[in-house]
């Protein structure tokens, strides 16, 4: 909403028009924003993979697939100070090191604004204890009790491989990303204790400078 309402500033449109128009067609939008999103991330991880076997030396390859160089990060839209992560949602994305496109993202998301309205009403006594949840695109999809910093090695799990599994033929045999041991300790097979697929590489992990520098900073 904070973006459209943006939007409607700068098409000097009254916002207050909108809004309800917006929110009738809000899942409508996401599935479109998604689908451009996921064309993008394509054409980004093809552009990627030409880069890569024009200008590098050491090309990695896995059978036919080419081997990328991403870093990786996550984004909390709310985040407390310290070690205290509050958000509801957060989303990971890795950039392609050569030409700096995003080639795959991962968005979790810990409520659902019409599932809790129903629940809200159930427990007001406003709707039956039977009643059903209408039908709609819930965006829950990771549990509410747990801590945000949790998404973030599922989610480049779940980014590692979405790339390996693309159509362009890449996979991620390098990943530029802070120090977090959870993250990496996720990034092996089943078969060694972490959650990616026995079938997929395991990426190297590259050192962050700038979060090396900040780390250093800290501590000084």
């Amino acid at each position: 909403p904070v973006h459209m309402e943006q939007l409607a500033a700068w098409l000097e449109h009254p916002w207050k028009s909108m809004k309800n128009c917006f929110q009738v067609t809000e899942d409508y939008l996401g599935e479109i924003i998604t689908f451009v999103a996921k064309k993008s991330m394509c054409v980004a991880r093809k552009l990627e993979r030409e880069k890569m076997l024009e200008t590098s030396k050491s090309v990695q390859y896995d059978g036919n697939k080419v081997g990328l160089a991403g870093s990786i990060d996550m984004h909390w839209p709310t985040r407390g100070s310290g070690k205290s992560y509050n958000s509801n949602a957060g989303a990971s994305y890795t950039i392609a090191v050569l030409v700096w496109l995003i080639v795959a993202a991962w968005v979790y998301c810990k409520s659902c604004k019409i599932c809790l309205e129903i629940l809200k009403r159930k427990k007001d006594g406003n709707e039956t204890a039977d009643a059903i949840v209408p039908t709609h695109h819930c965006c829950q999809n990771f549990p509410k009790m747990r801590s945000s910093k949790e998404m973030e090695p599922q989610a480049a799990v779940k980014c590692v491989e979405m790339i390996a599994n693309s159509d362009e033929g890449v996979f991620l045999s390098d990943i530029i990303k802070d120090d977090d041991a959870t993250t990496m300790a996720q990034l092996r097979h089943k078969s060694d204790g972490g959650h990616l697929s026995d079938n997929i590489p395991v990426p190297k992990k590259r050192g962050d400078v700038n979060h090396r520098v900040r780390g250093m900073e800290k501590q000084c």
